[in-house]
């Protein structure tokens, strides 16, 4: 999963690849210092850039 939040007005950025276990249901957001405050979120679900045979694709031979 890919997680990337913007703050600020978007003067700061985080991007991390997270690995959540499958039985993960939620989703916890905090502040650890002072005051965060959620003004809006959008959730995508992905699927795999891979449509066809990968092992053919990466030898192309």
């Amino acid at each position: 999963s890919s997680v990337e939040v913007f703050a600020n007005d978007g003067k700061l950025v985080l991007t991390d690849q997270i690995f959540p276990d499958p039985s993960s249901t939620g989703l916890e957001l905090y502040a650890i210092s002072g005051e965060a405050k959620l003004i809006s979120m959008s959730l995508y679900t992905m699927e795999s850039m891979y449509t066809t045979n990968r092992s053919r694709v990466m030898n192309r031979s």
